[in-house]
C-alpha cells in the first residue's frame, strides 16, 4: 500500500534526525554512534542507489573496505539515507496524496498553527474553534494512561482546567454555608488542585469542557463539525505539501507523520526512541 511505503520512509528519515541530535549529547553519544553506524550501513547496502534499485555496495564489497574507509562510506550513507527516504516520503505523500490521507486520524494535528495558518479563510474559522477538541483527546488520552505522569502545578493548561474542577468541588463541599464561604473556599482550592483534586477526577474535568465545546460547534457548524473540520485539515495540509517550497513540504511530512504515530520528525528523544 502506498501509504505503509510512505509512512516507512518518513519513519527511516525521522530514525535518522533523532540519531543525529543524539550525536550532539554528551550523555548518549557513545549509544547513538552505534546506531548512525547501523542506520549508515544500512544506507549503503538497503537503500536504492543505481537506478534499477540496487543499493550502492553489497555486503562483501562493504566488507572488502579499509577500515577508514568503512567509517566514510557510513558516514556518506548514514546522509544520504535520511536525505533520500525523506525526499522519498515527500514524493509518495504529494503524488498519492489522497490515498495516503484517507483514513488518516487528521483530527489529531487539528490544533497544529501550521494547519490553522495554512488553511482557507473560511476554513481558517471553523479549525480555530475545533483546535481545542484536539488537544481535550489528547489530555484524555494522558490522563487515562496510568504510566503517564502529570504535574498539574507545572503545565500552565492543566493547571487551569484543574483549579476550575477543584473550586467546583470544593464548592459543591461547602454546600449549606454562605455563598461567601463557599466563593472563599472554592478560590482557595483553585491555588493547589492537586491537593484537592485526582487524576480521575480532572480527566471528568477535561471531559466536561471537551462536552461544552462540542455543543458550541454543533450550534455553530452544524452536527457534522467534526467531519468538515478534518476536510479542512487535509485541504491545509495538501496546501503545504503542494506548495513548491521545500520547508513547507518537510512540514507537510512531518505533521502526517505527527498525525499517524504521534511525533513529527525528529521530535522524539533520543533516549525515547532507542531504550
Amino acid at each position: 500500500m502506498a501509504k505503509d511505503e510512505t509512512l516507512k520512509n518518513l519513519e527511516i528519515a525521522h530514525e535518522g534526525v533523532v540519531i543525529a541530535r543524539g550525536l550532539e549529547s554528551d550523555v548518549v553519544a557513545d549509544r547513538a554512534r552505534q546506531e548512525r553506524d547501523n542506520y549508515g550501513l544500512k544506507g549503503l547496502i538497503e537503500t536504492p542507489f543505481f537506478p534499477d534499485g540496487r543499493p550502492r555496495y553489497t555486503q562483501p564489497q562493504f566488507d572488502a573496505l579499509t577500515d577508514d574507509e568503512k567509517e566514510q562510506r557510513r558516514e556518506e550513507g548514514f546522509q544520504y539515507r535520511q536525505k533520500r527516504r525523506l525526499a522519498d516520503g515527500i514524493k509518495d505523500l504529494s503524488s498519492k496524496f489522497d490515498e495516503n490521507t484517507k483514513d488518516s486520524p487528521l483530527a489529531n494535528i487539528a490544533n497544529a498553527k501550521e494547519i490553522v495558518e495554512n488553511a482557507s479563510e473560511s476554513d481558517r474559522t471553523l479549525l480555530e474553534s475545533y483546535a481545542p477538541m484536539a488537544r481535550y483527546s489528547q489530555l484524555i488520552k494522558e490522563l487515562s494512561d496510568p504510566n503517564t505522569k502529570l504535574s498539574i502545578e507545572d503545565e500552565g493548561e492543566l493547571k487551569k482546567i484543574a483549579s476550575a474542577t477543584a473550586s467546583k468541588k470544593q464548592r459543591d463541599a461547602l454546600k449549606g454555608y454562605s455563598e461567601s464561604l463557599r466563593e472563599i473556599g472554592a478560590k482557595l482550592a483553585g491555588y493547589l488542585p492537586s491537593e484537592v483534586v485526582s487524576k480521575d477526577e480532572l480527566k471528568v474535568g477535561v471531559e466536561e469542557l471537551k462536552e461544552r465545546t462540542s455543543k458550541m460547534l454543533k450550534s455553530r457548524f452544524g452536527g457534522d463539525y467534526e467531519a468538515k473540520a478534518i476536510i479542512a485539515v487535509r485541504e491545509a495540509l495538501r496546501n503545504l505539501v503542494s506548495s513548491g517550497n521545500p520547508d513547507k513540504e518537510k512540514l507537510a511530512a512531518s505533521l502526517y507523520l505527527r498525525a499517524e504515530k504521534g511525533y513529527g520528525l525528529g521530535s522524539q528523544d533520543f533516549a525515547k526512541r532507542y531504550t
